[in-house]
């Protein structure tokens, strides 16, 4: 929620309470990791929010997530299948704590 309070040269105060919510961008192209296997050297099995296995990374949501555990070091996996050429990668960071 955005809470705005306004006040105009006369001193009149305007007050208004907005729910926003807040989109990925639209992406062109194709999500080669899509549904595909995924590894990871850890995951939150049981937490807020969790199980957050590898999996979760490649289900095309942005409603869930791979968490690892709290600790340095740690990777993610995908197996694509096959080779594959690729110009970028995008990640949909979560609003957590991560280095």
């Amino acid at each position: 929620k955005v809470y705005l309070k306004s006040t105009d040269g006369k001193g009149n105060v305007g007050i208004e309470t907005k729910s926003i919510t807040v989109v990925p961008p639209k992406v062109d192209g194709v999500n080669l990791a899509s549904g595909k296997p995924a590894e990871a050297s850890s995951f939150q099995p049981d937490s807020v929010g969790c199980p957050c296995p590898a999996a979760n990374a490649v289900d095309g949501s942005f409603g869930t997530r791979w968490a690892s555990d709290w600790s340095d070091q740690q990777w993610i996996q995908v197996d694509l299948g096959a080779t594959s050429s690729f110009d970028h990668v995008q990640l949909a960071w979560e609003a957590a704590y991560a280095k």
